[in-house]
């Protein structure tokens, strides 16, 4: 979380000022200024007159074709990127290094390339705010329906639809496929709700266009399935989400409706602007929440967006993987945290094509070693390691704990060395199902928490018995 800064509020420049500028983000930026939460200071784009007409409609001061310059003379603090893929990913770029909180309208640029370059700002500028803008996530009705489906348990399947009635149109924002623009927000749902997948299948298709433009894509995580179906010649618009977790199913139609089914209750409708009392499809959507909670983060009310640009980077391979994917080619997925060290060309994207040993690959369990990097080599041998690394996904603690490497364990190592485990760290670890604790006492991993939610427990203290044992009777002597 960023330090406050007397709540004042955030000076922000959009940079483009085309239809989603000025249908969604513009007016969403607007009814937030009311709160004293966010300034819209400047419009600059390439099309200075363009820039003009904007800023005089929304009343914003400043104005012009050079971002760098808007942002000087409005002294804005952050900008929102709503360019076309690509450029959007290098002034985002720039615009980190600038040191500018930045918010950058999806898909995060156009390949695995432009997200690297995001990734490494972000991590070279570690005291700045950087958000993708999937907003569908921050929609007032998804917040809902999930915190619904949460009290009770995670959901175990999920059904995305996106279609479009663009036969023989081509793809949006001048990209050359389907699916990493137009599908994008469909593709980030399934992860926000039932988290990265660890394996891929790919169905594809061409109707009426020499581009494919019908998707079923298959996401497999350890313990949850997502369908997601894609056609972009169908005859309407339709965007909607299901999922169905332990005595509950949800409906989510955006922007307008959630349909909430939980039994032995009656089937629940809710719909947005009675949630949210505004009667605008990009605030139903999500373009409000999504800025507040960028804006929250920068003023120190709120943390850090999860969609970041190290998840940028994470997404783009995600997408890479898929679009290179055969027709009913299944694909074992497994993206690493983004070494800033390393040539984008030997990024770790892991991609295995499995068939007969489906379920093999699916039940392989992430181990993670929370046990500072010097205290790994102390408590485990080469050997140790080898073992580990030949019957799970292993993920070992390089510096400071990562929020992913908590959410994606199943067991995690922790012990002397280490100071346990929070409760706020049991939290992120929603896959977590047991924890080893190297040395005898568990009193810093917070058992009674650990024992309530069914994690197992387990310490070394059989191990060590002995020799502690003949120590303490050698210093009797």
């Amino acid at each position: 979380m960023v330090k406050a800064n007397d709540q004042q509020p955030v000076r922000i420049v959009l940079v483009g000022s085309g239809n989603i500028a000025s249908g969604s983000h513009l007016p969403s930026l607007k009814r937030l200024e009311q709160e004293n939460i966010c300034k819209v200071v400047g419009i600059a784009d390439i099309d200075k007159d363009k820039a003009e007409a904007t800023a005089k409609k929304f009343d914003v001061p400043v104005f012009g074709n050079d971002w760098r310059d808007v942002v000087k003379r409005s002294s804005a603090t952050a900008v929102s990127v709503t360019t076309t893929p690509g450029p959007n990913a290098s002034i985002s770029t720039e615009a980190v290094h600038e040191n500018l909180h930045v918010l950058c309208e999806k898909p995060p640029g156009r390949n695995i390339s432009d997200t690297r370059l995001l990734a490494e700002a972000a991590f070279e500028n570690p005291s700045r705010i950087t958000m993708v803008a999937f907003n569908r996530r921050y929609s007032p009705l998804t917040r809902k329906v999930v915190e619904a489906s949460q009290a009770i348990a995670p959901p175990s399947m999920f059904d995305g639809r996106f279609t479009r009635a663009s036969l023989g149109a081509g793809p949006s924002d001048t990209l050359e496929n389907w699916i990493t623009s137009d599908g994008s927000h469909t593709i980030d749902m399934a992860i926000s709700i039932m988290g990265m997948p660890k394996r891929i299948t790919v169905w594809r298709s061409a109707t009426g266009s020499n581009v494919d433009n019908v998707w079923d894509i298959i996401f497999e995580t350890m313990t949850a399935t997502s369908h997601l179906h894609f056609n972009f010649a169908a005859g309407k618009r339709m965007e909607r989400f299901e999922w169905i977790g332990p005595d509950y199913d949800v409906t989510l139609e955006l922007p307008l409706q959630a349909i909430w089914a939980e039994r032995g209750k009656p089937v629940e409708v809710w719909k947005a602007e009675e949630l949210t009392g505004v009667a605008l499809n990009a605030w139903n959507y999500g373009f409000g929440e999504q800025y507040r909670t960028f804006f929250n983060a920068i003023r120190g009310d709120g943390p850090r967006p999860e969609p970041n640009f190290e998840y940028a980077d994470q997404f783009m391979k995600l997408i890479d993987v898929v679009l290179q994917s055969s027709n009913g080619e299944s694909s074992f997925f497994e993206v690493e945290p983004t070494d800033t060290s390393i040539p984008v060309s030997e990024q770790p994207i892991a991609i295995k094509n499995i068939s007969s040993d489906r379920h093999n690959v699916l039940k392989k369990p992430t181990v993670y070693i929370k046990l500072p990097h010097q205290a790994q080599s102390r408590y485990l041998t080469e050997h140790n390691f080898e073992r580990l690394r030949s019957n799970f996904i292993l993920r070992q603690r390089v510096d400071d704990v990562k929020e992913h490497d908590l959410i994606e364990s199943d067991v995690i190592i922790t012990g002397w060395g280490d100071t346990g485990l929070t409760a706020a760290e049991i939290d992120k670890a929603i896959k977590l199902k047991a924890v080893i604790v190297i040395g005898a006492s568990v009193k810093g991993v917070n058992p009674e928490l650990l024992l309530e939610r069914g994690i197992k427990l387990y310490n070394t203290a059989d191990a060590i018995a002995s020799g502690v044992a003949e120590h303490c009777l050698l210093l009797s002597l």
